[in-house]
């Protein structure tokens, strides 16, 4: 974004750079999930994560009061749906978004772990670079998408 090859970006992390700016535009549940077959393991099983940082696992395990004790996942892949195949296949139990395994869940291929004490949610949010916003067709853009997801905006510039 900074570089002007991205004008608005849609992430599930707030920015860290002072010159990004971002706005909550929705939030997605977090769940545990396994095979049916595998559901009795728990988050005792091996597991499968979106990367080495373990960001949606983390979450999940926290939300929980819960530790991996230092085990890492036995396969990592940067897509979310490879993870959701991954997991379709047998790998392990891994932690996704409710909208990626929902109707997986639904038509019992995959089984949710229950969580022991909190289902969390992962924020989405539209990210843009600050002086991106003197162009009028981004700042038009911004505020068509943020129209159009009908999120309520705080009046100054700052982050929300």
């Amino acid at each position: 974004m900074l570089s002007d090859a991205v004008d608005l970006a849609v992430t599930a992390s707030s920015p860290e750079d002072p010159r990004l700016d971002s706005h909550l535009i929705g939030t997605e549940a977090l769940v545990a999930v396994t095979l049916p077959s595998m559901a009795d393991g728990g988050i005792d099983a091996p597991f499968v994560s979106y990367d080495l940082d373990l960001p949606l696992i983390r979450t999940w395990i926290a939300a929980n009061g819960l530790s991996l004790d230092g085990r890492r996942p036995v396969v990592s892949v940067p897509d979310l749906r490879a993870l959701r195949s991954l997991v379709l296949s047998g790998a392990g139990w891994t932690v996704l978004p409710d909208y990626l395994c929902q109707g997986d869940i639904e038509a019992d291929r995959l089984a949710e772990i229950p969580a022991p004490a909190a289902r969390p949610s992962n924020g989405l949010r539209l990210v843009w670079a600050r002086g991106a916003l003197r162009h009028p067709r981004i700042a038009y853009s911004r505020d068509l998408l943020l129209n159009a997801l009908d999120t309520p905006r705080m009046k100054s510039a700052g982050t929300v």
